[in-house]
């Protein structure tokens, strides 16, 4: 794909001690890898519902970020902050579905693809809140407004120029408790809003872009700063098994949810 040149310029300025202003802009670029480009590499997808496959014709992702940001923090240990951004996209990489089944697998068939030109911009608002000793309380919402600028993709013979990006919700939030048990632990719950998506491709004979309803969804966990150096975390994912809503059998979900789930890992650091 040739060479190019990824600029960044950022700056950080402390209006006063507890009061932090940064602001930049980027540029970045993000070439297909081998799977994206080989027609005949399959992947399974959606847990294993689907099957993605490769697009030789696909272009690298090229984009400008520029983002501006205010910051505050006290002794307390309370903190929040404001983010505005804005990306410019060209030849997105996504993927959608083609209508069909795979012949050798039967399964749904997925390509990756290129979406000419794309935006997306909006706001980041997040804070932490020491609640009483040893328990605190963080927060974070996104709110981010995605549209597609060019007549490259159309679904049913009509343009997708002004949808939204697909997988790519509204509004997205979540909330953590933490408590710290011991100077070692740490016992944490989340709760996680992800708000309603689009997808703009055509799938089981669907006529429209297909809408997937928002959900909530809630996480408990604990830390074990097992060695210094070596933090071993343990976690329950989705607790209660929360789906979304379905619409109905055409037009409703597209992907396969992700169910209650049990991660554990350790990370080392030196």
């Amino acid at each position: 794909y040739g060479s190019y040149w990824n600029p960044r310029l950022y700056a950080v300025y402390n209006l006063t001690d507890n009061l932090t202003l940064k602001g930049g802009i980027a540029k970045a670029f993000r070439a297909p890898s081998i799977r994206e480009v080989s027609p005949g590499f399959g992947t399974l997808t959606q847990g294993g519902a689907s099957i993605m496959y490769g697009n030789r014709d696909l272009k690298p992702e090229t984009s400008v970020t520029e983002e501006i940001g205010i910051i505050y923090n006290n002794d307390s240990g309370f903190s929040a902050s404001a983010t505005l951004f804005n990306t410019d996209f060209k030849n997105k990489l996504t993927s959608y579905d083609i209508g069909t089944k795979d012949p050798v697998t039967g399964l749904n068939t997925f390509i990756y693809d290129n979406v000419g030109e794309a935006n997306i911009r909006g706001v980041e608002l997040a804070t932490q809140i020491p609640v009483y000793d040893k328990w605190r309380v963080s927060a974070n919402y996104t709110f981010t407004d995605s549209r597609r600028e060019s007549d490259d993709e159309s679904l049913n013979g009509k343009s997708l120029k002004g949808e939204p990006l697909e997988r790519t919700p509204r509004h997205a939030a979540n909330a953590k408790l933490e408590w710290d048990y011991t100077q070692d632990i740490t016992f944490y719950s989340s709760l996680n809003y992800t708000g309603k998506q689009i997808w703009a491709a055509q799938r089981n004979g669907a006529k429209v872009p297909r809408v997937r309803n928002g959900f909530t969804s809630m996480d408990i966990g604990m830390n074990y700063q097992f060695l210094p150096g070596t933090l071993i975390n343990f976690a329950v994912l989705n607790v209660t098994d929360r789906k979304s809503e379905d619409i109905d059998t055409i037009d409703g979900n597209w992907q396969v949810d992700e169910g209650r789930r049990y991660w554990a890992n350790v990370r080392i650091s030196f």
